[in-house]
């Protein structure tokens, strides 16, 4: 069995309340980045919506999964990513939109050992956090630039002393809880503002959906047989991206888009239609 501790790493010895106090102020930076991270999810889904609506008459492509008639940016975009965080709590799976990050810290006899769980954009407040130094493993592939076999050996073995060779870090340590969904603060639409994407980025992805609506169009009107599937629409969306067409429609659709929102904007009703014919 491989043993891969990507996310180790080694804080100076400490008493129980210096490390308490450590953990609480790395958890307060690492839930302010949860909520700013969550707000930037919620403007680029919604101004997704507004921008898609701008440039098909005021209407939306309706989702397989939901069944709206209308739809309104903002409560959208938060009701998709709760569902989304629901799912993967409940399936026990990654999520793009999981905020969470837990670390399991193991006392030694030298120093304290941490483990970090959750996904790597949440990891910075730790990495940043004085004291806490980079310290993996694993036996998967060659070790680092710059590390000996030699102390790479003997990093496994300090690693393996630490975990008292279980290699299973729960039956030694103690987790803290440095962020979690269930703390995320809901922004109100004037915060969500702040996190929206600059105006050509958001032209072009405009103008890589409206280019992958009309080709797919296209392919079903030359080829019925074809079958839509998520392999087809991978290498559609690629070929669009590394092409040159993106270009001309992104000047096509510029006057379409409004380069700044308003609330208004985020609140507004938007009808769904189930095809571009």
């Amino acid at each position: 069995m491989s043993t891969k501790l990507y996310n180790g790493y080694r804080l100076p010895k400490m008493s129980l309340d210096h490390l308490q106090q450590f953990c609480l102020q790395v958890a307060k930076e690492t839930q302010n980045l949860a909520d700013i991270l969550y707000a930037t999810e919620l403007a680029d889904r919604a101004t997704q919506i507004i921008d898609y609506a701008a440039t098909h008459d005021g209407k939306v492509l309706s989702s397989k999964r939901y069944k709206d008639t209308k739809y309104i940016p903002y409560s959208r975009a938060w009701f998709e990513v709760a569902d989304e965080q629901n799912e993967s709590k409940r399936s026990e799976t990654r999520s793009s939109v999981d905020y969470g990050l837990e670390v399991c810290l193991i006392p030694g006899q030298e120093f304290m050992y941490a483990i970090l769980y959750g996904e790597e954009k949440m990891h910075g407040p730790w990495i940043s956090a004085q004291g806490a130094e980079a310290y993996p493993y694993w036996d998967n592939t060659d070790p680092p630039n710059g590390i000996s076999i030699e102390q790479w050996h003997d990093r496994r073995d300090e690693w393996a002393r630490v975990l008292r060779d279980s290699w299973t870090p729960g039956k030694v340590g103690f987790t803290f809880t440095l962020s979690s969904n269930d703390w995320l603060s809901r922004p109100d639409i004037r915060t969500v503002r702040q996190y929206v994407s600059a105006f050509k980025t958001r032209l072009r992805r405009t103008a890589e959906e409206v280019l992958f609506d009309e080709q797919i169009k296209q392919l079903g009107e030359s080829c019925p047989e074809t079958k839509p599937s998520i392999t087809l629409g991978m290498d559609l969306y690629r070929k669009i991206r590394e092409g040159s067409e993106v270009l001309a429609k992104m000047e096509e659709i510029r006057l379409l888009l409004k380069a700044v929102l308003t609330v208004e904007d985020f609140q507004r009703e938007y009808e769904v239609i189930n095809d571009l014919s």
